[in-house]
């Protein structure tokens, strides 16, 4: 069972009062797609996880916290454009705002969750902006790798999630390069379990959710 509640919360840049929805309460029942998408119930909270200022459009799970780099980023025409791009949903584009907010104050591991967040929305609305999304959130990754952080925290976690991305993205290749690089040894089960489905998707050509297999 999952239970909202209504709140309002302030604006830390514009000092606008508005009303966010937060979550209670929810449960899970199912599996995790590869990505790691959670099942429902916590599937379809997915539009709590960002909140959005009705007045300077600041996007970020709380808009009661930020810096003034954040602020800085907010007037930016970068920012603006990507609020104002209809080719992606509206709940997208704040989850890559909030992407964008996180790249240039170097919270790289929320830069690509971000992104990755961005292309659930796409996905549910069937929408082709999910690969562009996906392209995104893959070079996050590749940002914060460089930057040595990484976006989970068991082995090989980093790499199964950018195979998914790779692969649905329909970058087959990259996703192979990247299963060859890993080292299976050094993998847990669940994990070693995800890359080998995940080898078996790319051969097929594969492009749809899966969830972890059992």
């Amino acid at each position: 069972m999952t239970t909202l509640s209504d709140i309002d919360v302030l604006c830390s840049i514009c000092q606008t009062k508005s009303s966010q929805v937060v979550i209670t309460s929810t449960s899970e029942f199912g599996h995790y797609d590869l990505d790691t998408r959670p099942p429902e119930m916590r599937r379809s909270t997915i539009f709590c996880w960002i909140q959005k200022c009705p007045t300077c459009g600041y996007c970020a799970p709380d808009l009661a916290e930020c810096d003034e780099e954040t602020k800085q980023v907010v007037s930016s025409d970068d920012y603006k454009t990507i609020l104002s791009d209809t080719t992606f949903p509206e709940l997208a584009r704040s989850f890559l705002a909030f992407s964008l907010i996180s790249e240039v104050t170097q919270q790289y591991a929320h830069a690509a969750w971000a992104a990755i967040h961005a292309t659930w929305i796409c996905d549910d609305k069937a929408d082709a902006a999910a690969r562009n999304c996906r392209l995104q959130a893959i070079s996050k990754i590749r940002l914060a790798s460089a930057n040595f952080v990484r976006i989970a925290e068991d082995t090989g976690a980093t790499e199964a999630i950018t195979i998914d991305l790779y692969r649905r993205a329909g970058l087959f290749d990259e996703a192979t390069k990247l299963i060859e690089q890993l080292h299976e040894d050094s993998l847990g089960s669940v994990i070693r379990g995800v890359v080998r489905y995940q080898s078996e998707l790319i051969e097929m050509q594969d492009v749809s959710a899966h969830t972890i297999p059992a």
